[in-house]
């Protein structure tokens, strides 16, 4: 990349990092993994930052955060929780039935553009 193309990307990264940050603990629930999920949106932008319109650069890096964000999610393992066995003694891992075990898989949905910019 040369330097006023690796200049603006600086800029870029220093403007929007705290918003990309803030949107991607949302998606992902923790801080450290928040971080690593911007780093890794950020690689897959500074690849393209050429040939990303520079009006739609902050657009083009939420995209990428969430469609990352979705990968990791579909990516994870999926844990195993017990279903309600109120009143039907205590649980153990074999028992089949209404107590069985289900799969934890549910979808992320989160509305980013409330959470972008802090209010005064």
């Amino acid at each position: 990349m040369e330097t006023a193309a690796e200049e603006e990307f600086r800029d870029f990264v220093q403007a929007r990092w705290q918003p990309l940050v803030r949107t991607a603990i949302l998606l992902a629930g923790d801080q450290g993994r928040a971080e690593d999920l911007v780093q890794q949106t950020l690689v897959i932008v500074h690849r393209k930052w050429r040939h990303i319109d520079p009006g739609a650069r902050s657009a083009y890096a939420r995209a990428v955060l969430v469609n990352e964000s979705a990968s990791w999610f579909r990516c994870r393992r999926h844990t195993e929780v017990p279903l309600d066995c109120a009143g039907q003694g205590a649980w153990t891992p074999r028992r089949i039935g209404p107590c069985s075990l289900r799969t934890s898989r549910r979808r992320p949905f989160v509305r980013t553009d409330r959470y972008e910019e802090p209010t005064p």
